[in-house]
């Protein structure tokens, strides 16, 4: 549920990162046992070196999942801001370092602040610019301890002890609040359709498939054997294309959170197809599906629209059209060729999405670069005015229907045909 802006803060520094008030303070020793409140879900596992940390502050007071993010997770938050701002408002035109300046002064968090949602679902946070970390020699002094300030109030009540984090459930991630939505629809199976080796694609050039993998068979829960789906030796594949800073799980999916709905539903839906493999919808390169994350070198998402011939029909009988679609990493990376958009000429970036997982909504219309990327596909007039700040908090909107505010005539306006995207060879 969407968050209140005008919510008020009383001990919370202000948008200008204000001082805190050094009036009725004390210090308070807390254990050293201090868990990261990423709102995703730590991405390390460990509890937070306050000597490495970052201090972040949500504004709903009763908030108790802590304070502190480790410096990587913070680093990963701020990326999220930065995704969300490259298509919000005024910051589109803000260059990449103008946007990270900008983040937490008021000019730019009054943008990003419906990206910056706590985990307990009340409040945004703020980075506290006002925090210093000590030094490693001074956390050792206080004998495994840390001290942080805490403004007393006149009515102190007792405070609830903080559960367990809530992990991300990364059935798709980036930014659906504007972090993604992750929770992925009931494994529904329809007609089988036929797999083809190779498939042309008006991006250009098929690639052969990947033959380098060992096949697995896996029992079902009925004793007979499922489709042959293959087994991950190692991660040589993004190592060959990412970056080593971005193989990690918080870039790749790697493994099961908890209930997890998203790796069973894309396996039964291939195995009731007698497929193994998948083509990216972009360049149409063959993908291994995988028996376990990341369950591909690219990653899955689902539209309402059938943006090419290789998606893949999963809707259920009773419910909205589904296509199960897939992404490679190349192509996500802009390695080697880049995807411009041709109605504005910007780049497309679908580095930011984690690969390997499912997104529940189209990742090519989250993000519009531009306002004829939400023009009504009937009258042409933008169906959304992505110069207000109250244009849509949630990726998935972008994938739902919509009805014209100018013509009346509803439909899927903000998910545009691959067409309307071109692919720009290294040095273009």
């Amino acid at each position: 549920m969407p968050h209140s802006k005008g919510h008020k803060q009383k001990t919370k520094p202000t948008m200008n990162g204000d001082a805190h008030s050094e009036d009725h303070e004390d210090l308070e020793e807390i254990d050293e046992n201090i868990r990261c409140c990423y709102p995703k879900g730590c991405t390390l596992n460990t509890s937070v070196e306050l000597c490495r940390a970052v201090r972040v502050i949500c504004n709903n007071d009763a908030c108790t999942l802590g304070t502190y993010m480790h410096s990587e997770c913070f680093e990963a938050f701020e990326d999220e801001i930065l995704t969300y701002l490259r298509g919000t408002g005024r910051a589109r035109s803000w260059s990449e370092k103008q946007r990270r300046q900008n983040i937490w002064t008021k000019k730019g968090y009054d943008l990003a602040f419906k990206c910056c949602a706590c985990g307990c679902g009340k409040g945004h946070l703020k980075k506290d610019l006002d925090f210093v970390p000590p030094s490693p020699n001074d956390a050792q002094a206080q004998g495994g301890k840390v001290v942080k300030r805490k403004k007393k109030k006149s009515n102190d009540k007792p405070t609830i002890g903080c559960g367990s984090r809530p992990r991300r459930s990364s059935q798709s991630s980036v930014c659906s609040q504007s972090p993604p939505e992750y929770s992925p629809i009931s494994p529904p199976v329809r007609t089988p359709t036929k797999k083809t080796k190779s498939q042309e694609h008006f991006f250009g050039e098929s690639f052969p498939s990947l033959d380098n993998i060992e096949p697995i068979n896996r029992p079902t829960t009925n004793g007979s054997l499922s489709f042959n789906f293959l087994k991950r030796l190692d991660l040589g594949s993004f190592l060959a294309v990412l970056p080593k800073h971005k193989v990690n799980p918080y870039h790749i999916k790697m493994e099961d959170e908890g209930v997890d709905d998203a790796r069973p539903f894309v396996l039964s839906s291939l195995s009731s197809r007698l497929l193994s493999s998948v083509h990216c919808v972009l360049c149409s390169r063959e993908l291994s599906v995988f028996d376990k994350y990341p369950l591909l070198d690219g990653t899955f998402f689902l539209t309402p629209r059938e943006l090419a011939p290789c998606c893949i029909d999963v809707s259920q009988q009773k419910g909205k059209t589904q296509y199960l679609t897939a992404v490679c990493m190349q192509c996500l990376e802009g390695t080697p060729n880049t995807i411009r958009c041709k109605l504005c000429n910007k780049r497309w970036d679908g580095s930011t999405h984690q690969l390997g997982t499912l997104y529940t909504y189209d990742i090519f219309a989250a993000s519009p670069c531009c306002q004829n990327r939400v023009a009504c596909q009937n009258c042409a007039k933008p169906v959304v005015n992505l110069e207000q700040e109250s244009s849509f908090q949630f990726f998935s909107e972008y994938s739902q229907a919509l009805k014209c505010p100018h013509c009346g005539v509803s439909g899927y306006h903000c998910i545009k045909p691959l067409s309307s995207f071109e692919t720009l060879s290294p040095g273009r």
